[in-house]
């Protein structure tokens, strides 16, 4: 939603308005009900749009560029996140603390940007020496709820724990933190967790979490900018562009 508003703020300050509309059922048949006639370009928020559909978005017969999804290999225009190096910050503050036995929590359900997370933990890893164990990894609901609940279920397992945890996204990590205090863990002095979005209520979580602030409104702006340029020149097509993040650092890892 920070991403949309930005997009429509920058539309605003370019004279341009903006038709918002939801994709619910089926990707195809919602691409093809559109009357592209009435319009001189199309962003597309693809965050949960999987790679069984990616060839859909061919279609689109007007200029588009496509945000928060990078669709590797696939000659469009996007912009979103650098989920590599935003990776490579948070294993190196985790490596800077002395944390050396590390544990990764994911989603159950995969996104190009989680996919993309994943990967770039399991090459950063190795590159700072970290351990980590498989035993270590847990895949959970990527809502506060089902986190917790899925984590509070893999507690009762009694399973190896790491001293730091990364986590794909904010939500995961504030739900399993909920997880681990109702079973007596204290956060960060037992475990500590790194979170990855920087979602308002990271901040007053309790402890706050450390995590990743991920520019959503530059996000938004870029692509805007990044479609005006294709609309101007087709030239443009296709341009890919990642915008890095920082760390944010709270109080949820032990130095």
């Amino acid at each position: 939603s920070m991403i949309v508003d930005a997009i429509e703020g920058q539309l605003r300050r370019e004279n341009l308005g903006m038709t918002l509309m939801v994709a619910k059922d089926d990707l195809q048949t919602d691409l093809k009900s559109i009357d592209y006639g009435q319009y001189c370009g199309m962003i597309v928020v693809a965050t949960e749009i999987t790679e069984d559909n990616y060839e859909l978005l061919g279609s689109i017969p007007i200029p588009f560029v496509i945000v928060d999804n990078t669709f590797p290999n696939y000659s469009y225009s996007t912009v979103c996140m650098n989920n590599h190096e935003n990776v490579w910050m948070a294993l190196d503050y985790i490596h800077k603390c002395g944390h050396r036995k590390i544990g990764y929590l994911g989603s159950s359900s995969k996104t190009e940007n989680f996919k993309a997370r994943y990967e770039a933990f399991r090459m950063y890893i190795k590159e700072f020496g970290l351990d980590f164990s498989t035993d270590r990894e847990f895949m959970v609901k990527p809502t506060l709820l089902g986190a917790h609940d899925d984590f509070l279920n893999i507690l009762g397992r009694k399973p190896e724990l790491p001293t730091c945890f990364f986590a794909e996204n904010d939500t995961i990590a504030l739900g399993v933190m909920k997880a681990l205090r109702e079973k007596g863990y204290k956060i960060p002095a037992d475990i500590s967790v790194v979170g990855f979005d920087d979602i308002p209520y990271a901040s007053i979580s309790s402890p706050p979490l450390t995590t990743i602030h991920v520019q959503r409104n530059i996000i938004g702006k870029q692509c805007v900018n990044q479609l005006l340029q294709l609309i101007d020149d087709e030239r443009f097509m296709p341009m890919k562009t990642q915008i890095t993040g920082r760390l944010v650092v709270r109080d949820s890892v032990r130095d």
